[in-house]
């Protein structure tokens, strides 16, 4: 899955963002830290296509975002936050607070993956990330009931 030339149309919601996820590191196996062939020595991270959203981004945004060495919850920090959400807001709703858990936890989840078994992590914490946004909107919705119903394979992250 190549890097996007622009910037998409609207902001990614969760569950494209999730699909576009599972394509890349699932589907079509896209290891993680996949550095940009014009800079192969630079370090991983939103420049390199194996970052979790960094395979999202262009090429253009991506290097802002590492000049500005900016971790995805970074972002809410008053610091680098104008910069770096002007950047990521054209990609996902900076502004949603479970948007940001989920990314973040998204690229925790994706640094803690064994290159051996990493198709079958990243499969597995895609699933996880999309049961635990229902169920982070479920909580801010006010179905506190039906939210407290987390399932196994969310307790386990």
């Amino acid at each position: 899955m190549a890097r996007p030339k622009v910037r998409p149309s609207r902001p990614y919601t969760i569950s494209e963002f999730l699909s576009k996820a599972h394509l890349h590191f699932v589907i079509y196996q896209n290891p993680r830290c996949l550095l940009d062939s014009d800079d192969p020595t630079g370090p991983c991270a939103y420049t390199g296509t194996g970052c979790f959203i960094g395979f999202a981004l262009t090429k253009e945004d991506s290097k802002k975002l590492h000049n500005l060495s900016v971790a995805i919850m970074v972002v809410g920090s008053p610091t680098t936050y104008t910069k770096s959400a002007d950047i990521l807001r054209h990609y996902f709703d900076v502004d949603d607070v479970n948007v940001l858990a989920i990314l973040h936890m998204g690229q925790t989840l994706h640094d803690l993956g064994e290159q051996k078994s990493f198709v079958s992590h990243m499969d597995q914490s895609i699933e996880a990330l999309r049961r635990l946004y229902r169920l982070l909107r479920e909580a801010h919705s006010g179905n506190v009931k039906k939210a407290t119903s987390v399932s196994p394979a969310i307790m386990k992250l």
